[in-house]
């Protein structure tokens, strides 16, 4: 199954995963599953560590590619 990751998502995985429900986080540890990652996603993230609304562990930059590696994720071309 293909997964598309939402912005409290990927946030959430990467810096607060206890936020996470049990069956989000095994949907995301199933090895069958595809994560992805939308464009629009990255550009809210970025919009709201901009504007000061969040903040995260590391440098925006340094994070969203940590991130990208350690969930596996692939960037959403299209989704259907």
């Amino acid at each position: 199954m293909r997964l598309l990751l939402d912005t409290h998502t990927l946030y959430w995985s990467v810096d607060d995963p206890s936020k996470l429900s049990a069956p989000a986080m095994a949907a995301m540890q199933d090895p069958a599953n595809d994560l992805l990652l939308s464009a629009a996603t990255i550009w809210e993230l970025a919009i709201k560590v901009g504007h000061g609304k969040l903040t995260l562990s590391i440098p925006y930059r340094q994070w969203l590619e940590k991130a990208i590696a350690d969930l596996g994720l692939d960037i959403a071309r299209h989704v259907a």
